[in-house]
């Protein structure tokens, strides 16, 4: 009798090497993931205490066994003497001498674009003239100025803290009250930071807070509909200077040069990262090539190419066991080979993406867009 589906213990390995790791410690109950482990620790503590066998233990533990194991294949094929060309543009922090690459980096579905650098400060900061602005409160202000400008956002948060609650002349609770809200998110606070932006009185300054507070949380679209609508003088050049922020940020490049009046540069140049899988399907190490890593490529090719060569060769010799070892062996690496080449096009796009935005920061650094929120509140 022909049979359709597959046995029994076929489906429980299968089942069992994809259950993920990501809550706590449950690679524990999985026997592919625990022998993996098992196996790595032993590789780790007798033969090489090599980088790679770390970062097949997190992949597996983080991406289940035969995800990480794919990723693992995908790493030793960049473990290569090209590695530190292409490693170092990617991949920031080196421990021990060695490139720090972590697994996550290379997951093939990332969470959505949040811009890792910290948002410019809108707000002019002028340390030396605030007791002259709110007399009797001088101290705290001109104190919690001077931390907030250094970059002590806590201890400057504190400070403001201290002036809501203690002075009597609402402009200042007001000051405060953005100032606080400014500290927060610098310290990844949002939700503190939205709570204090409730608080403010001025409409519009108001709005201007949460679109900022929108942008510093990767959320564009909602940031861009609490800018749009800012019509006060003082503050619609810093509305709009956001606005066009929101697009730079969220890859819409077209739009953000078109917004800030740049004409002269162009939005970059990106790989497909399907195109180079696909690619490196067809001919091993091919994706890497066309996403700029040369030498990774070649490894790839040689890696693959040769464990096909050695299973052709075992196979032509009728050695099964042999053969089906090595043509699981090319398998795994031709996988890791493909999602390498479409990690590498990601990488590529990111790389781009990075120098475009940097080169655009500086051409509207100099821009007039900050506020000087003292004055705005005594007009």
């Amino acid at each position: 009798m022909l049979k359709i589906f597959p046995p029994a213990w076929l489906t429980s390995i299968l089942f069992l090497g994809n259950l993920s790791a990501e809550a706590g410690r449950t690679w524990l109950y999985n026997p592919l993931t625990l022998t993996a482990n098992l196996l790595l620790d032993g590789y780790k503590k007798f033969i090489s205490p090599l980088p790679c066998s770390r970062y097949a233990r997190e992949a597996i533990n983080q991406q289940g066994f035969f995800l990480g194991l794919v990723m693992t294949a995908d790493r030793l094929e960049r473990c290569n003497p090209f590695a530190p060309i292409y490693a170092f543009d990617f991949y920031s922090g080196a421990k021990e001498g060695k490139v720090f690459d972590p697994p996550e980096r290379h997951f093939l579905f990332k969470k959505s674009r949040v811009m890792e650098k910290r948002l410019p400060s809108i707000w002019q900061i002028e340390v030396d003239t605030v007791r002259f602005l709110f007399p009797g409160e001088q101290y705290d202000l001109a104190f919690a100025d001077f931390l907030f400008a250094e970059g002590e956002f806590h201890l400057a948060g504190v400070e403001y803290l201290k002036a809501k609650f203690w002075t009597s002349d609402e402009r200042v609770r007001e000051y405060a009250r953005v100032m606080i809200a400014e500290s927060y998110s610098y310290l990844g606070n949002y939700s503190k930071a939205r709570q204090e932006i409730e608080g403010i009185k001025e409409k519009e300054l108001r709005m201007l807070c949460r679109g900022r507070l929108f942008l510093a949380e990767g959320k564009y679209d909602s940031a861009r509909a609490q800018l749009y609508y800012i019509k006060d003088t003082l503050l619609k050049n810093t509305a709009q200077f956001l606005y066009g922020l929101s697009y730079l940020y969220s890859g819409d490049f077209d739009r953000a040069l078109s917004h800030f009046k740049i004409k002269e540069m162009e939005s970059p140049q990106k790989r497909s990262p399907i195109l180079s899988g696909f690619l490196s399907l067809l001919l091993p190490g091919a994706g890497q090539v066309y996403s700029g890593r040369l030498g990774d490529g070649l490894y790839s090719f040689l890696v693959v190419g040769t464990l096909g060569g050695i299973t052709y060769y075992y196979g032509k010799e009728k050695e099964k066991a042999k053969f089906y070892l090595f043509l699981s062996l090319t398998s795994l690496f031709h996988l890791g080979n493909i999602y390498g080449a479409i990690i590498a096009a990601s990488d590529y796009n990111q790389k781009e993406e990075r120098s475009f935005i940097s080169r655009v920061e500086e051409r509207i650094a100099e821009r007039d867009y900050k506020i000087d929120l003292k004055t705005y509140l005594l007009r």
